[in-house]
């Protein structure tokens, strides 16, 4: 269904999820990494559909994994950013209050606490993501509901990424 038939036919749904593409979009983009004014804007706008609940989290990152899967290890890398950059203002309560914030990140990540915690694993594996895959898995950790299950994991990946002395830690 194309965009004009969602705005005559009254699915808001499909009218946010062009919005929210189009904002991924330009948050990837080259032009957003040289100024980010732009990131930022286009970053404001999806925090926007999430908090007035017009978006979930969980659906925008469904949205994302074309960003999310590329080949293009900057379209990767900036994708994860902004799914960090969205779970730091949820968590931090920008624009709601801090407790409220706090409550939210921890309904938000609560709920998905095993997802997110295997995303930002596996996005501390690739090699193009590690350090926005280290800031979601500290944000998953603070909201406090990180899985126990998922600790081992996340050590031994945090683990095999570190080098001594040019020598790869061995995690066993």
């Amino acid at each position: 269904m194309g965009q004009s038939e969602a705005s005559t036919g009254g699915h808001k749904m499909d009218n946010i999820t062009d919005s929210i593409l189009e904002q991924v979009d330009i948050f990837v983009s080259d032009e957003a990494v040289k100024n980010s004014e732009v990131a930022s804007k286009s970053l404001e706008e999806v925090k926007q559909a999430v908090r007035t609940g017009n978006a979930r989290l969980e659906q925008v990152v469904t949205l994302m994994e074309p960003y999310l899967t590329s080949t293009t290890d900057s379209i990767r890398k900036r994708g994860v950013k902004m799914i960090v950059e969205l779970l730091v203002s949820i968590a931090t309560g920008e624009s709601e209050g801090e407790e409220k914030g706090k409550k939210n990140a921890t309904v938000v990540v609560g709920k998905q606490e095993a997802a997110f915690a295997a995303f930002f694993i596996s996005k501390i594996a690739d090699y193009a993501c590690v350090k926005e895959g280290l800031e979601g898995l500290l944000v998953t950790i603070k909201s406090g509901n990180f899985p126990k299950e998922e600790t081992k994991s996340a050590v031994e990946c945090i683990l095999s990424k570190i080098t001594v002395r040019g020598v790869k830690m061995i995690v066993e």
